[in-house]
């Protein structure tokens, strides 16, 4: 959900809806939050980083809902990445197909 932000006067407004493009793309990123790291099952490993070391735990790889529901989000920020509309802001409590 996007922040809020203060008018001239100091009061909060409310966040503006995202547009259909935003969504799908807030979608995507919310799904791929909850897949493994590897699409395939891997052993796994520790990256050393000069911040620290980065443990990456054995992955089970993608199950098939999980590769379909990725392969599905991504075809629809590709298709909604061309289209104009889906660029514009929707209105202040307007729904929008998408």
């Amino acid at each position: 959900m996007s922040p809020s932000l203060a008018d001239a006067s100091g009061a909060l407004s409310e966040p503006r809806p995202l547009t259909p493009f935003q969504q799908a793309v807030a979608d995507l990123q919310a799904l791929g939050r909850t897949l493994p790291w590897s699409a395939e099952p891997m052993p796994g490993y520790t990256s050393r980083r000069p911040g620290g070391d980065v443990v990456f735990p054995d992955s089970p790889g993608y199950t098939p809902e999980q590769a379909t529901a990725l392969r599905a989000a991504w075809d629809r920020v590709r298709a909604l990445s061309s289209h104009p509309d889906a660029w514009a802001p929707a209105a202040p409590g307007a729904e929008r197909e998408g």
